[in-house]
């Protein structure tokens, strides 16, 4: 279900200034230029289009009609958060917390874009309140992109009250910090129930304590930072700022419940002293309703936000009860094992001076010990008795699932040429993911395969990899194939997609771009047996291959690498253009806008590397990874290099990665994180087993489990997104590639 909003008739004016004349009914295209009116409504939808989060609707299309332009958005039922404020007055801090938890978690994948999205506009009014009390956001009008190392890019716009002073002063740019200033007020404003006055300009908001007593000074402190005027002494990213959330959250939580123990709940009376509206969902029940039975509404027993009524408030006060009373026999507990160290002590101490002590001291003393030690003895043969309990069911959890990994590890071959398939299906089951992850055998392709790519892509509701053909090794005919492939993950099975007429492409790089079109240099042209200069662009719903040629004076060879920025550009290493084992890499680095179909040299690479491995670092940098400066990989390198979008320079990280990559397959798995798999061990006559999972922001390397049955070499990884890594094994040793295929399953 859609709904449209319409642009203001500004914008319609200046597109019938663009465009000449408005026609009633009329086919325009989209605005590409204009006032200010028309850019505000281009960048919203060029905003919206590319971001895909629970709490942002989705944007599906745009129309002109009857002198409007019109975004088909999600229909967002509900009210604003500015109106239910009106409504409700200060909320409960437990609700204050989880909406700004809400917000919190929206604005750090903002921030995390490729650049950055600041909103700009956070306000209440912005905000919609759903009815299962989901917040969602909207009016991305003057949201815009960071533009790091820009000294002003800003405007004087944004809500009374709400905006930090930055946006106002004209001397620097709002960044994400701003954003987390515009959360802190409205947290202000859900708890202290006041509405923030003034434009921002170093006004600072009163302390949540002075308004009410009742707040927690550690509410009050949280809210202070988050909305300190200089932007260096605020929270420094909505991760940080969730983090204290959190925290402040777990001490509501905790300062609540004992409210609730020491306060005996009367049907109608609020156990706070305040009316107390509602509660988020999945949130301790601490709050009764103060209305009247027949007022009550959609706040009695079944509401979807999980606001209770009287009957619910009795359970709720029974199940406290009963928790509070286990928390008492736990502190007994306690205090019998004190007491039985104590005596214990007690005890060593009168096997050496008993003899000094009063005969009926003596005696005293040993009766209360036993009767201490008694009753120790009777919880320890309880707690026994439970142990042994637990133990037992593990292990028969442990051989079920022995059981069961036993029967699905039977490896199945399957292939499809067309719609007919040739071997067994894939099995389903899978084992638990282990702390370090597990791997599976999945079926083989059609041959044994290395120095090809793997990526991982969704086509009309499906799931596939796509594989070009590679190195079949040295006794196969041909040495090279030529065909392109796709796996079914659903079905577990391969497909030859005879009608691609692909390219010969060997040792090459591939990325898929935010249209789903798939990219690949040739690399080694297995059609012309020698290094070939091409980009390939593949469309997969509609099964071609269109041929690119870079300019001459920007060579594309072999082991280069490319990576999609997500905003309509790629950007390639120049690799190898000689076979040669000593062929020294180049430090060509290029990037191709997608769109106007243009290339641009850039600033070199700080040194000659091929086999590396692109990333992002979500702060709008390129990081490269590992490598080698000659095409036999002789001479690896565990540097990591970072690339500056926004200034065109490269600096050293100087972080290294834990071993020299050169010849390992990579993959990202969501934004924070790359698989890194395989590689040329340091005596360069075997291959690497080892996985590892690097955090991009820290660049803290993490072990995985290790890939049986040999090493990883010139292989292909593809990353689903969702935990799962699809492996080409590649070659064991450098002279012999393998059929195998694996999946990888992360540890959660």
């Amino acid at each position: 279900i859609a709904s449209t909003r319409s642009a203001s008739r500004g914008a319609i004016d200046e597109a019938s200034e663009i465009n000449g004349s408005v026609r009633r009914g009329a086919t325009i295209d989209f605005p590409s230029s204009g006032g200010t009116h028309t850019d505000h409504f281009l960048r919203e939808a060029l905003l919206l289009v590319r971001l895909r989060h629970p709490s942002i609707p989705a944007l599906y299309d745009y129309f002109f009609e009857d002198g409007y332009w019109y975004l088909v958005m999600d229909y967002v039922p509900g009210q604003t958060l500015s109106t239910y404020l009106r409504q409700q007055q200060a909320l409960p801090p437990l609700e204050a917390l989880n909406y700004a938890m809400q917000l919190c978690d929206v604005l750090e994948y903002l921030h995390r874009q490729v650049p950055p999205v600041v909103f700009r506009d956070l306000k209440p009014s912005n905000i919609i309140l759903t009815p299962d009390c989901r917040l969602v956001l909207v009016d991305f009008n003057i949201a815009r992109y960071f533009k790091e190392g820009q000294l002003n890019d800003t405007t004087d716009l944004g809500s009374p009250g709400y905006a930090p002073p930055e946006q106002y002063q004209g001397g620097g740019q709002t960044d994400a910090r701003s954003d987390l200033y515009s959360l802190g007020v409205i947290l202000h404003e859900m708890l202290s129930g006041q509405r923030p006055s003034g434009r921002g300009m170093g006004i600072s908001l009163e302390p949540l304590h002075s308004i009410n007593p009742t707040l927690s000074l550690a509410l009050s402190g949280l809210v202070s930072v988050a909305t300190r005027p200089e932007p260096e002494y605020r929270f420094q990213s909505a991760y940080t700022f969730f983090c204290a959330l959190e925290r402040a959250y777990t001490l509501e939580e905790q300062r609540a419940y004992q409210e609730a123990l020491k306060e005996p709940v009367q049907s109608g009376q609020p156990m706070s002293g305040q009316h107390q509206p509602g509660r988020p969902q999945g949130s301790p029940l601490l709050y009764t309703d103060s209305r009247p039975q027949s007022d009550r509404g959609v706040y009695s027993r079944g509401d979807p936000c999980g606001r209770p009524g009287t009957e619910e408030w009795q359970h709720t006060r029974e199940i406290l009860v009963e928790t509070h009373r286990e928390r008492q026999e736990n502190d007994q507990l306690e205090q019998e094992l004190t007491a039985v160290d104590e005596s214990l002590h007690l005890r060593a101490y009168m096997n050496f001076s008993s003899a000094s002590l009063p005969l009926k001291q003596v005696q005293t003393s040993q009766t209360g010990i036993a009767r201490r030690e008694l009753l120790a003895f009777a919880t320890s043969v309880r707690r026994i008795v439970q142990i042994c309990f637990v133990c037992a069911l593990i292990l028969f959890l442990v051989l079920v699932s022995l059981l069961t990994y036993t029967r699905a590890t039977h490896r199945g071959n399957s292939i499809t040429r067309g719609q007919q398939v040739y071997a067994t299906p894939r099995i389903t089951t899978k084992p638990t993911p282990e702390q370090n992850g597990s791997w599976q055998e999945l079926p083989s392709p059609p041959s044994p395969e290395a120095d090809n790519t793997a990526t991982y892509v969704q086509l009309q509701g499906k799931a596939y990899i796509y594989m070009n053909g590679g190195y079949r090794g040295p006794k196969d005919r041909p040495h090279y194939d030529r065909a392109f492939y796709r796996y079914d993950i659903a079905n577990a099975h391969w497909q030859t997609l005879a009608d691609a007429n692909a390219p010969g492409m060997v040792n090459n790089a591939a990325a898929l771009d935010e249209q789903g079109n798939l990219f690949f240099t040739t690399g080694y042209s297995s059609d012309t047996y020698a290094v070939t200069s091409l980009l390939y662009k593949y469309q997969p719903d509609k099964g071609t291959f269109q041929q690119i040629v870079p300019p001459v004076q920007m060579p594309i060879g072999f082991a280069g690498a490319m990576f999609d920025d997500g905003h309509g550009h790629l950007y390639i290493t120049r690799g190898f253009m000689a076979t040669n084992p000593q062929t020294p890499a180049g430090t060509g680095w290029y990037r191709y806008d997608i769109d106007n179909q243009q290339w641009q040299q850039l600033a070199p690479l700080p040194q000659g590397l091929g086999y590396v491995i692109l990333a992002p670092d979500n702060e709008g940098n390129i990081l490269l990874l590992g490598g080698a400066t000659d095409a036999g990989a002789s001479h690896p390198t565990m540097r990591i290099y970072r690339y500056n979008i926004a200034h065109n320079t490269w600096s050293d990280t100087l972080s290294t990665a834990p071993i020299a990559l050169s010849g390992a397959a990579s993959c990202l798995d969501g934004s924070e994180r790359l698989i890194v798999i395989g590689g040329y061990a340091t005596n360069h006559t075997t291959s690497l087993n080892t996985a590892w999972q690097v955090n991009l922001q820290t660049l803290s390397w993490t072990p995985l489990a290790s890939l049986s049955d040999g090493g990883s070499l010139l292989g292909a990884a593809a990353c689903d997104g969702h935990g799962h890594v699809f492996l080409l094994r590649g070659a064991n040793d450098p002279a012999r590639p393998t059929p195998d295929f694996w999946e990888l399953t992360l540890p959660s």
